[in-house]
């Protein structure tokens, strides 16, 4: 009723290489997937979320989870690509990995939030990040301590050698854990 006058939005297709993503890092069918993104087109036509979006999304589903204070990382771990979006891949993927049993294969949600120039690593700058984010939500570690999991001696650490580091750390585990539950 009225005068309201309606957005036109062009709605993004799904692309057969997002499609391709999708299938190699989740056990969902192709099926599936089409299915997840007329939901998703519904709510998001442009085919990806914005940092707001994403923000009020992710408080609609987790009422209850202290989301203000770990919004920013929530979002680094979703955004892949660090380009400031979430596609729908992102978000299906994440989504995914979040569910899995696996701590491990949690954790590797979490090292993608701190390596932040997609090298395979967490240099010193990026180790500093951690330090300061373990310090001010669960325990306090020295960069020395952090370091004497550099088992190649690089000056970095690798994914698998902050996945191993943080498994021998229970509250350490159990933050990173937390902060990536799916359910409450």
């Amino acid at each position: 009723m009225g005068n309201k006058k309606s957005k036109q939005v062009e709605i993004r297709e799904l692309t057969e290489n997002e499609i391709q993503s999708i299938l190699e890092n989740t056990d969902y069918t192709r099926e599936q997937i089409t299915q997840l993104y007329d939901n998703f087109i519904k709510l998001y036509p442009s085919g990806f979320l914005f940092k707001d979006q994403f923000c009020k999304l992710y408080k609609d589903l987790y009422p209850n989870k202290q989301s203000d204070k770990y919004l920013e990382q929530i979002f680094k771990i979703f955004d892949s690509d660090k380009n400031g979006i979430v596609t729908f891949g992102e978000f299906v993927i994440t989504v995914f990995l979040q569910g899995r049993k696996e701590p491990e294969e949690k954790l590797r949600l979490v090292f993608r939030m701190y390596d932040h120039n997609r090298n395979g690593f967490v240099d010193k700058k990026e180790i500093e990040a951690i330090l300061k984010s373990i310090a001010e939500n669960c325990e306090e570690i020295t960069y020395e301590e952090l370091m004497d999991w550099d088992k190649d001696e690089s000056g970095m650490l690798n994914e698998d050698e902050f996945i191993k580091f943080t498994m021998d750390k229970p509250k350490l585990k159990k933050f990173y854990l937390d902060l990536i539950k799916v359910h409450d």
